[in-house]
């Protein structure tokens, strides 16, 4: 556990894979063809992100890790809290998305259907019709705003 190498590996691969993944969809939002999003209201989904740092990671940057069994038990909880994150639509609550300047909305639109659409905008006024591109079947990016 003290070779600095496979310590710092890990957040270096990370960074490169979450560089190339974001590559990636933003040739892919502004390749793609966008629809337009009639919003009926919109609420804003990331408001708790700083809450979220406080709460989960805030508490893992005073420990001390001094053995593998350690390391093993925090790798188990992280795994937890992701579960939790994702299974309870906390997904949209993302840190790394705010502090990049994007927002996530949860769109109801004109036409009865509730979406999320990321977006740099922060509000988005009722009435208003977004050009987006389809991630997913509830989830959409904004065209232009990557």
């Amino acid at each position: 556990l003290n070779d600095w190498g496979v310590w710092l590996a890990a957040p270096i691969a990370a960074l490169v894979g979450g560089g190339v993944g974001l590559a990636i969809l933003r040739h892919w939002v502004k390749s793609g063809s966008a629809e337009e999003v009639p919003v009926g209201y919109a609420v804003r989904q990331d408001a708790d992100s700083v809450a979220y740092i406080v709460t989960y990671i805030l508490p893992f940057l005073t420990l001390t890790i001094t053995s593998p069994y350690e390391a093993l038990g925090i790798l188990a909880l992280f795994l937890t809290i992701m579960l939790v994150y994702v299974s309870s639509d906390m997904l949209y609550v993302n840190p790394i998305l705010a502090a990049l300047g994007w927002h996530a909305h949860s769109i109801h639109t004109k036409g009865g259907a509730e979406v999320v659409v990321l977006t740099r905008r922060r509000l988005i006024r009722e009435g208003a019709v977004l050009h987006a591109v389809r991630l997913g079947d509830t989830i959409w990016w904004e065209n232009g705003k990557i």
